[in-house]
């Protein structure tokens, strides 16, 4: 492999073993922490890493774990591909080194947890509810992890009734702390892939391309990491040229500030792939069901085959409300996953369904795709409608952008000095200011509002663009009067 092993610990070096192709070494960088560099010069698409698909972490290598696999058929099947990762990297974690002569897969896993065991991970579920209340008011980010949370424990618990699994849990060890632990690594480390061959989704970790970082200056591409299919491999592919010693890295799918601090714990000063999520419910009009479905049939789901994605649910898709009584819906609502790189083109196929709305919610005629954007008294009232959805998910946040922006520069500024102010609330004359919990609070200040920043900005610009839309449609109306 021309691997040099200088830098490397003792698990990242039991790993090497294991991969089929390796043209990297950890290392530590500054600013970034533990990474991937390039043991020797390295061309534009050749291989940095592979690893074989049956060493990775997959709910198919959880199941054929003995312990899980006594369980049987029926249980397993009831358990999601995700806790069935977890459970066996609990399992692993707490199972006595494999001999020799073990499988070579299970020798991998072995060595992988007991890595990712020494790695701190800190995610928006070590926050406290007091801290993401205060820090991201107005944003998702409020309750959303702790949701996920509650949710996650609520699975532990659940299965807590079921004796076999209870004794599963008191033989491994596992309880809350570990089984969060476990699902941080999930989240932090977890790849879904669109597999080209058949469009299934495969979730796994592969040992070796989870230690790679993120970057936003490499481009999101399907070529940089990919399953192999036909040689059954997790592939790392250089998206540049990289000297020997030169960090290697890889864009983690279009991921906004939001979701990176939620999975890994860290943001980025500018991200191009900050978004905000758009939930808009709408009338369902019978006489409107071919025309809902052709527009239905334009919205782009993000989700590419062959290539790995960070988000669980696709950029756009629309779902049918629910009604308390189980009777058929009235209504449905479109989900839009807003950027401003595609704000523009996503804002009108949202708006083309307020359009389609408004017109069967006054005329029974049947209009088509193209008659759409001809209905220019209709469409003016669709934008209304549709800015003031915007403008009532927006409008939590307690602050505006440009105090957030003087905020966060003062901060930085501080963070630049290792100056760390605690709380407001909570200046004393006897705080200690090395205490390391004020570095800890300052930190997650300054990237909830890079978060809150990020989103700001999305909504604003929507905002402005429906007016310059609606100005657009007034002139024209008048000048044609």
């Amino acid at each position: 492999t021309g691997l040099s092993l200088s830098s490397s610990t003792a698990a990242d070096a039991a790993l090497i073993a294991f991969y089929t192709s390796c043209r990297v070494r950890s290392e530590y960088f500054q600013g970034s922490g533990n990474g991937m560099a390039c043991a020797q010069d390295v061309a534009s698409g050749e291989i940095l890493l592979s690893v074989p698909l049956d060493y990775c972490w997959t709910a198919a290598a959880a199941r054929a774990n003995p312990a899980l696999a006594a369980l049987g058929d029926g249980p397993l099947d009831a358990i999601s591909p995700e806790n069935l990762i977890a459970l066996h990297l609990l399992i692993i974690k707490a199972s006595p080194e494999p001999p020799a002569t073990a499988a070579a897969a299970d020798r991998c896993r072995w060595h992988h947890v007991k890595l990712i065991a020494s790695t701190p991970i800190e995610t928006l579920w070590d926050w406290s509810d007091a801290e993401l209340k205060q820090n991201f008011q107005g944003s998702k980010w409020a309750l959303a992890p702790s949701w996920s949370k509650a949710d996650t424990l609520a699975d532990l618990e659940e299965w807590s009734q079921y004796p076999p699994l209870l004794e599963l849990f008191k033989a491994y060890e596992i309880h809350k702390l570990s089984y969060l632990w476990a699902h941080k690594v999930l989240n932090s480390r977890m790849t879904s892939f669109k597999r080209a061959k058949d469009g299934s989704i495969l979730q796994l970790i592969a040992p070796g391309q989870d230690l790679f970082n993120h970057s936003a200056d490499a481009p999101v591409s399907n070529e940089d990491v990919q399953i192999d299919d036909d040689k059954s491999l997790v592939v790392v592919r250089a998206n540049r040229s990289y000297k020997q010693g030169e960090q290697a890295t890889f864009h983690y799918s279009g991921t906004s500030n939001g979701r990176l601090l939620f999975s890994g714990g860290f943001v980025l000063a500018t991200n191009p792939w900050d978004s905000v999520e758009l939930a808009l419910t709408l009338p369902l009009h019978q006489s409107a069901g071919p025309l809902f479905a052709e527009l239905a049939s334009t919205l782009d789901s993000g989700v590419k085959h062959g290539g790995a994605f960070a988000e669980a649910l696709p950029a756009e898709f629309i779902e049918m409300a629910q009604t308390e009584d189980g009777s058929d819906p009235t209504d449905f609502i479109v989900h839009m996953r807003l950027m401003l790189s595609t704000l523009p083109e996503q804002l009108m196929r949202v708006l083309r369904f307020y359009i389609a709305a408004e017109h069967y919610s006054s005329y029974s005629t049947q209009i088509t795709m193209a008659e759409i954007d001809m209905l220019a008294g209709t469409k003016a009232v669709a934008i209304q409608k549709l800015r003031n959805g915007l403008l009532s998910m927006s409008s939590g946040y307690p602050v505006v952008r440009a105090a957030n922006e003087a905020e966060l520069r003062t901060m930085e500024a501080e963070a630049a000095a290792g100056k760390f102010h605690p709380p407001a609330a909570e200046h004393d004359d006897d705080f200690d200011r090395n205490d390391p919990k004020w570095e800890r609070a300052h930190r997650r200040r300054r990237h909830a509002l890079l978060v809150v920043i990020g989103e700001q900005r999305i909504w604003e610009a929507g905002l402005a663009m429906l007016d310059r839309e609606l100005s657009l449609l007034m002139t024209a109306g008048a000048g044609a009067a």
